[in-house]
């Protein structure tokens, strides 16, 4: 926790050159001295965490820890509370690992003890203003879920909140539809958990509006007519051609669903990645496919005119693309910042509302349906559903969650997650295998007594962190991410900082000091025992209304030697920059980033500079 005295500055200069340390603009480099600041007292950064502590982010400096959260239960759903270390083997592509590290985590629901920063100093450390209990994350999908379905999801999760919510407990809200938005952070307040999500009104993502228009066009037959004339090969010709392009354009919309989901995952994961122990992240989705298929076309027998499929038989179905591995990718970036996903299929009892298949009668667009022709239609969407289905369970199952489909059970979701945050092991080891070819390594965890049964992790990609700037996007869609305004914050690289408003002035130089974690960012070892740090920094100043005014970004080559090592690590990183402005209310956003493995931890607040 943080006190009156983090901040407290010394009255020394002192050069970059001392500490070997090199500062850069992105791209000019140039010359800055260091603000040093004190050492921290016993609740500041010399008290976080180390790499072989559970609560600690899975990778760091050379060495991965691989955490594997475990829920144990008996075959009548109860979970195991007195297990011992003995008691499990871990294995890692079928070979046996040497558990490192092992406790039982049962995190109570108690009330935050407030804790007031100093003047002029933020944070985005995780136990800063946060609950204390098992986490929970409530996820509304508007992006792939229909607005019904919204809409009752909603309602289920007003009448758990209000009815079964242990107060105290702390859960956090966010929605999906054109970008993550967070709309209650952590508490353990219910009637602003309530609050929140009354403030969620259910709208269709313009993906899904896209699909809706395309499920209009007629389904054509080979054979039948248009009233007592038949239907002329032209015509079906057209319509052929038609379903075509509306084709390709759902395949567009699916793919735009699916890289804004994963984007939302891939947030939330680094959002979360330094809060302690185990998250769950109850999902409220419809759902995407999990592939994306076509029709074989056929030909028809009289004058070779194609059509989209035989109505006679179920749809004869090709796979043009998978997101299988995509979800494994995502699974894997979830488990390392230890969240496991409980997903709740919002659309509640599938098929319920669907006709007879043997029924006849028109399709939407007034044409002739047989009965043959309707049962493919319902073949279809059954294998719609089932494929949506399909990524809700494959996420969930590889993280160490659980699938809610066919019942809408959000209160059920809800419950499960919080007990099994109140109850589960925590393992952890060091992978045997040092080779870090990027494939996916298997992991098993086995109870050597019988009647058990366990959920974790089914794995991880072998990524070697340090690679990152090897592999970087130059288009750098997570950083652009990190500094927009309203964004969540990222927690992965754990930093303190502190902005003194100036004296008023026309124009003004806004100081800007951060003091950075050393233990949430990763450094090459140097020769002498050191580490090599790099680091990047970013501010952003942004009107009220959203409109970027000023910014800047700088860099820190740091190769700190070995005596002078344990200062850095128990002190903290410090940097300084200054941004140009004029008066008015701002809001400024704030990140950093760990050069070595891409790591970005942000924050955001509000600024007001006074004119003369």
């Amino acid at each position: 926790m943080l006190n009156s005295s983090l901040f407290r500055i010394a009255a020394v200069w002192h050069n970059a050159t001392d500490f070997g340390v090199t500062m850069t603009s992105v791209p000019v480099r140039i010359a800055i001295s260091l603000f040093l600041y004190c050492a921290l007292t016993a609740t500041g950064l010399a008290q976080q965490p180390s790499v072989e502590d559970l609560n600690t982010p899975a990778v760091r400096v050379t060495t991965r820890l691989v955490l594997v959260d475990t829920v144990v239960t008996d075959k009548s759903g109860q979970r195991i509370r007195d297990l011992k270390k003995g008691d499990f083997t871990v294995l890692e592509n079928g070979k046996a690992q040497k558990i490192s590290a092992f406790s039982f985590e049962s995190p109570q629901v108690a009330p935050r003890q407030a804790v007031d920063l100093p003047p002029n100093v933020h944070t985005n450390r995780p136990e800063y203003d946060m609950p204390k209990g098992p986490l929970t994350i409530m996820l509304l999908d508007g992006l792939n879920t229909p607005v019904a379905d919204q809409g009752y999801a909603r309602s289920q999760m007003l009448t758990y909140l209000g009815s079964q919510l242990q107060p105290g407990q702390p859960v956090s809200v966010y929605t999906l539809a054109g970008s993550l938005r967070l709309l209650q952070d952590f508490t353990g307040d219910v009637a602003l958990l309530k609050a929140a999500v009354e403030h969620f009104t259910p709208q269709k993502s313009v993906e899904l509006q896209v699909q809706d228009t395309i499920s209009l066009m007629p389904n054509l037959p080979v054979t039948g007519g248009i009233g007592v004339g038949g239907r002329s090969d032209s015509l079906r010709l057209v319509f052929t051609r038609m379903s075509e392009f509306m084709s390709e354009q759902t395949k567009f919309a699916i793919e735009g669903r699916v890289q804004r989901t994963a984007a939302a995952m891939r947030l939330l994961a680094r959002r979360m990645s330094g809060y302690p122990g185990r998250k769950n992240l109850i999902w409220v989705s419809a759902g995407f496919p999990i592939d994306i298929t076509s029709e074989v076309v056929q030909l028809t027998t009289d004058n070779d005119v194609v059509a989209q499929g035989n109505t006679s038989t179920a749809p004869q179905l090709r796979v043009e693309k998978s997101y299988e591995d995509l979800l494994h990718q995502l699974a894997a970036e979830l488990t390392d910042a230890q969240v496991s996903v409980y997903s709740v299929d919002a659309r509640g009892l599938i098929g319920s509302t669907l006709a007879d298949a043997s029924s006849q009668g028109t399709n939407e667009a007034g044409l002739l349906r047989t009965g043959a022709e309707y049962g493919a239609l319902v073949a279809r969407s059954s294998a719609a559903s089932q494929s949506s289905q399909d990524t809700l369970l494959t996420l969930a199952s590889e993280s160490g969650g659980l699938t809610f489909k066919n019942r809408n059970d959000v209160a059920g979701a809800l419950a499960s997650s919080v007990g099994d945050g109140s109850a589960y092991y925590m393992l952890a080891y060091v992978p045997e295998s040092k080779q870090w070819d990027g494939k996916f390594r298997k992991i098993q965890v086995r109870i050597n007594k019988p009647g058990y049964e366990v959920r974790h992790r089914t794995g991880y990609y072998a990524k070697d962190p340090m690679q990152w700037n090897k592999t970087k996007d130059k288009t750098d869609p997570e950083l652009s991410t990190a500094m927009a305004m309203g964004s969540p914050s990222s927690t992965m690289v754990v930093f303190d900082s502190r902005v003194v408003p100036p004296a008023p002035a026309p124009q003004v130089k806004v100081p800007v000091e951060f003091l950075v974690n050393p233990r949430t960012i990763a450094g090459e070892e140097m020769k002498d025992g050191g580490r090599h740090f790099g680091l990047e920094f970013h501010v952003a100043a942004y009107t009220l209304d959203g409109k970027l005014v000023s910014h800047k970004d700088t860099g820190m080559d740091a190769p700190v030697k070995a005596d002078r090592l344990q200062a850095y690590l128990q002190q903290g990183i410090p940097f300084r920059t200054e941004l140009e402005m004029i008066p008015g209310q701002y809001r400024l956003r704030l990140a950093v980033r760990d050069t070595h493995t891409g790591f970005i931890g942000s924050t955001e607040f509000p600024l007001t500079l006074s004119g003369n």
